[in-house]
């Protein structure tokens, strides 16, 4: 026979001032029924003896009432409800609990206590505990008819120690019950909680697992800062989405400008080229009307030769005179002088040949003088036409000149060759220094062609496969916050500057396109982020300490490579260091000391004035190219010209007139002397008659001559209009150099633009005249304006929608595109990367904060619900009801199976990362579901947050039943074919198995206490189950109503039958079974 287990009893409820009762003393022997009508206090009893055993003044009349908000002033002062009256008790009200228990162990009694205070019914209560080993008659509860003070309240002539801490209170009432577990304080009131359940998870819910809250204040904080900084980053990027539309669409005015440089130096090419088609025509006008001249020329000759004959019949008269010696003489002088003065006439013009070619000559010399070469002066080379100077002479001068100039002609095209190579080297280097100027403009770095590859080809890959992270160059994530270190800085980088920096878990898709594309992306390098320790302390002396980033990986990256580099005032430090380097970029390492290369740095890349450094450099190479290139034009010009010149003397042209002036000085001298003899054989007077008769034929001679005039005055009007076509040639020729310096100011401003144009000109002349070209294209230049202007009013919506979306006070209109560009520089390059690290920041507190204090306190309180679950059915396992035995069974949640699984994930551990790539994978909806939910901040919001932090809901619930057969069945299969006292069953031996367990170690109470027990179950079976329940030895205390006194009566040792009378709730005992 098993033996009985000593006890502690209660004995003895003590109530002062406790509702309806004013002053009551009840004795309780062994299982007691409270019974009584409703509201006559029976459940207020319960209450007291809750109130003084779980130091709590929660959960008051619970089972008797769900909806009860009974609290302990209204106990205290006696809440009526009575209209009019809210309490019935005024001013200053004490009121006790005392309970008096019996220790069969030592055969002592102690008493257990509260003293509660109520000074008005506006202020708070005044609580206080007490424990006391003696009986209560022993205390002093009323001091001359009212209940006693603190200082009133004595044992004998000791005053009571109160105890004002509840939770002392309960530690030191919990050991001298029988040093319980802290688990009676909560399931105390489950019990008398209890009510009949239709569900198992009701009951386990609120009687078997406890409540266990989650502060997720921090939690949901961190998720709405991760969610804020989510929308954040997304409103950034949509940012940077429009600004790059808004720069689109600038790219497409600037382009369109392009266009409409191309067009109009394409159509004043042509224009140029027209006035030149226009000369040429001219030009030929004057050779057909220098034809025409040719030919009235020859008219006028032939009148003359008219004339010649009318003068041969004079002739013939002078035949006639000439018979005689004086006639002979004349005329043989005459034939002389006309050949002499044939060749004066051939000699003159061999002198102007001489003249214009020494005139050339005289020309190249000059030009040869003004670049500090003098051969000849002026007086020297007039020499050449001097008939006095011997020839022999001239001939040896000649000889060296032609030598001499043949030799500068040579050298001189040499020198054009070299200076048109100069010049079109200088013009590539302007067009790249515009093109890098123009994106630096755009605050864009041009890096190196492989960095830029790599990006691409990585960005490209990152588009393919949805990745929506940055590819950044490392260069580009730095800002050097001492500039007087900048040299040193960037040129102990050099290379490394380029470098390539990905999200750690974008760097393995980073390298197979690396590795992809090797074959053609060489040189730069690929930082592997992953190996980066992010949280290394800078040393405050190194070159690191000067560098910082608000990109985590480009921080950990620029202290891996410059943490170790000492930074030295002076080159006398360096040796006291491994790895150092001075402001000059002297660097010591290896034991060596050297000076880094001035290229390597004089090109800043790092920190956001490295693009005004850079731009300020392009802008001074620029300028000086520019002059180096005009020098270069001027000294070009200067050489074509000197070339033109020598190339324009005609050696030749000297050399087979240098002797026409000594030869029409010979001539000249012999017509003077011939015709001084001719004017002496004219005086002679026997021909004088014949003279007369060549008068008629002097007259024909002079009719004629007068056609010849007619001939002259057309030729001068042909050489008038020859005259007027010379001066239109003139003024195009003005219009053309007008137009070639419209050309080369276009070219000045715009080299792409108008070498683009001009290749689009020569396309256009294979198919088209000059003057069609001009027509087809000036309409265009209307068209293209249009479609700028069109750009333009299309960027000044885009930038008037990007300001009203962001709310943005920045300027409207191409001039203010800078405004746009800086935005989307500041943007892209700091807001954009310090977003990054901020929501990476967040996102790790929040996996902290969601694995710590969420996740494992989640998995933590489902853990320990499987051990009280162990608890409970190993407490279960030897209890039969009848031929029953009960155990539980629990599962996961099949509603909530996906979060279960997260929640119990080997991930969710210490030391596993919540947010790796594969867990965030594996459980991405799970996590973004719970996210949602948590945050919820509408009606039901604190509703939802309750269900998805309460571990019970996680999990189903089951009991089975296990026969003394062995056979077992599910209680949720066959509820529905048991009767409602029968389904309560399984309950009530739950909780007599959760006492039982409480109470199974040492010497205890073992109190059972239930309100309005067993409400569903008829006669039969609850005598079946105090019978279950005295045989575990309980000392059960139950409140029913009266209809089950008999049956429940005859199972207690002793019965309280509570009643009311007006305000006062009166007991009357009942002593059975003794």
């Amino acid at each position: 026979m098993k033996m009985r287990k000593m006890k502690k009893t209660l004995c003895r409820i003590r109530l002062i001032n406790w509702h309806y009762f004013v002053n009551e003393t009840v004795s309780v022997k062994g299982s007691c029924l409270i019974t009584g009508e409703n509201t006559s206090g029976k459940s207020t009893i319960l209450d007291a003896l809750q109130f003084v055993l779980t130091t709590s003044q929660r959960n008051f009349n619970k089972a008797a009432n769900e909806k009860s908000n009974r609290a302990l002033k209204g106990y205290v002062r006696c809440k009526t409800g009575d209209e009019g009256s809210i309490y019935l008790r005024k001013g200053n009200v004490i009121s006790y609990v005392a309970l008096e228990f019996f220790e069969e162990k030592t055969s002592k009694y102690f008493v257990l206590g509260a003293k509660i205070e109520s000074p008005d019914e506006d202020s708070n209560l005044d609580i206080k505990w007490f424990r006391e080993e003696c009986r209560l008659e022993n205390l002093s509860f009323i001091n001359q008819g009212s209940p006693s003070t603190d200082e009133e309240f004595r044992r004998g002539d000791k005053k009571v120690n109160l105890i004002r801490q509840a939770k002392e209170a309960r530690a030191r009432f919990a050991q001298r019950l029988g040093n319980l577990d802290d688990r009676f304080f909560d399931i105390i009131p489950k019990s008398l909680a209890f009510k009949p359940i239709d569900r198992v998870k009701d009951f386990i819910t609120n009687f078997i697992l406890p409540e266990r809250n989650i502060e997720v204040d921090a939690l949901r904080t961190q998720i709405a800062t991760l969610d804020e900084l989510g929308k954040l980053m997304k409103t950034t990027k949509t940012k940077i989405a429009m600004l790059e539309e808004i720069l689109k669409k600038y790219e497409d005015i600037t382009a369109k400008e392009k266009e409409i440089k191309i067009n109009n130096f394409m159509i004043n090419k042509a224009q140029l080229e027209n006035y030149c088609e226009d000369v040429s025509k001219l030009e030929r006008d004057f050779e057909i009307n220098t034809q025409k001249i040719k030919i009235e020329e020859e008219k006028k000759s032939n009148l003359e030769e008219e004339i010649e004959r009318a003068r041969s019949r004079k002739t013939s008269l002078e035949v006639a005179l000439g018979q005689n010696e004086t006639t002979r003489l004349i005329n043989e002088t005459e034939q002389t002088i006309r050949m002499l003065e044939k060749d004066i006439e051939s000699e003159k013009k061999r002198l102007a040949n001489l003249k214009n070619a020494l005139e050339k000559l005289y020309k190249a010399l000059y030009a040869l003088a003004n670049e500090g070469v003098v051969i000849l002066s002026k007086e020297q080379l007039d020499g050449f036409i001097k008939p006095s100077v011997i020839e022999d002479d001239k001939i040896h001068q000649l000889t060296i000149l032609q030598e001499e100039l043949t030799k500068m002609l040579e050298d001189s095209r040499k020198k054009r060759y070299e200076l048109q190579q100069q010049k079109d080297t200088l013009e590539k280097k302007r067009i790249d220094l515009q093109k890098e100027i123009e994106k630096l403009e755009n605050k864009k770095l041009t890096f190196p062609e492989n960095t830029e590859r790599l990006m691409a080809e990585i960005e490209k890959e990152f588009t393919h496969l949805g990745i929506d992270a940055e590819v950044r160059v490392f260069s580009d994530l730095l800002e050097i916050t001492d500039h007087s270190w900048q040299n040193a800085v960037e040129g102990y980088l050099n290379t490394q500057r380029f470098y390539i920096i990905v999200e750690p878990k974008y760097y393995q898709t980073a390298l197979h396109v690396y590795y992809r594309v090797r074959n053609k992306v060489h040189t730069v390098g690929l930082v592997n982020t992953q190996k980066l320790d992010t949280n290394a302390e800078v040393d405050v002396d190194s070159l690191a300490y000067v560098v910082e980033s608000k990109n985590r990986y480009a921080r950990a990256y620029a202290n891996y490579l410059l943490n170790r580099v000492k930074r030295c005032k002076n080159v006398d430090e360096l040796k006291n260091h491994t790895l150092a380097i001075t402001k000059e970029c002297m660097l010591y390492t290896n034991y060596a000391v050297r000076k880094i290369d001035p290229k390597i740095y004089e090109t800043p890349y790092i920190g956001a004035h490295a693009i005004e450094v850079q731009l300020r450099s392009k802008k001074g190479e620029l300028d000086k190219v520019l002059k180096d290139l005009d020098q270069c034009k001027t000294e070009l010009q200067k050489t074509e010209d000197l070339i033109s010149k020598l190339e324009a003397v005609s050696f030749e042209t000297i050399k087979e007139n240098f002797n026409a002036p000594s030869m029409l000085a010979l001539h000249e001298e012999n017509l003077k002397k011939e015709k001084a003899e001719l004017e002496k054989a004219k005086s002679d007077p026997s021909y004088m008659e014949i003279q007369m008769q060549m008068i008629e034929a002097e007259k024909e001679i002079n009719r004629l001559k007068e056609k010849v005039n007619n001939s002259i005055s057309l030729i001068s009007d042909i050489q008038f209009n020859i005259k007027f076509a010379n001066q239109t040639i003139l003024d195009t020729k003005l219009k053309i150099k007008a137009q070639e310096e419209i050309l080369e100011r276009m070219y000045e401003e715009d080299a792409t633009s108008a070498n683009e144009g001009l290749a689009k000109y020569n396309e256009q002349r294979k198919t088209k005249s000059n003057e069609t070209i001009v027509q087809n294209f000036s309409p265009m230049k209307v068209g293209l304006e249009n479609a700028k202007n069109r750009f333009v009013k299309e960027l000044m919506g885009l930038q008037t929608e990007y300001k009203n979306a962001h709310q943005i006070d920045l300027g409207i209109g191409v001039e203010q595109i800078n405004e746009y560009i800086n935005e989307h520089h500041k943007l892209r390059s700091s807001e954009i990367v310090k977003y990054e690290e901020e929501l990476r920041e967040a996102k790790e507190k929040c996996e902290l904060e969601f694995r710590e204090n969420f996740l494992a306190r989640l998995r933590e309180n489902i853990e320990n619900a499987r051990i009280e679950f162990k608890n409970l059915n190993y407490a279960l396992k030897d209890i039969y009801y009848g031929e029953d035995s009960y155990r539980f069974v629990l599962e996961p949640s099949k509603e909530k199976k996906h979060i279960y699984d997260m929640i119990m994930s080997d991930h969710n551990i210490a030391g596993h990362n919540l947010f790796s790539l594969s867990f965030e994978e594996q459980y991405k909806e799970e996590m973004e579901d719970l996210f949602t939910k948590l945050i919820v901040s509408d009606d039901m919001g604190d509703k939802v947050v309750k269900e998805y932090t309460d571990y019970r809901n996680y999990l189903n619930y089951d009991i089975e039943v296990v026969k003394k057969d062995g056979s077992k069945q599910k209680f949720s299969k066959i509820y529905g074919e048991k009767s409602g006292g029968e389904t309560q069953t399984p309950y009530y031996v739950a909780i007599a198995a959760s006492f039982a367990q409480l109470y199974s170690h040492g010497d205890t109470v073992r109190l059972l206490l239930f309100d309005e027990a067993f409400d569903k179950m008829d006669d039969n079976r609850i005598s079946s189950m105090m019978d279950f329940l005295n045989s575990q030895d309980f000392q059960i205390i139950l409140a029913t109503p009266t209809n089950k006194m008999d049956v429940i009566g005859e199972k207690v040792k002793s019965i309280l039958l509570v009643y009311r009378e007006g305000h006062n709730s009166i007991i009357q005992e009942f002593k059975e079974n003794e």
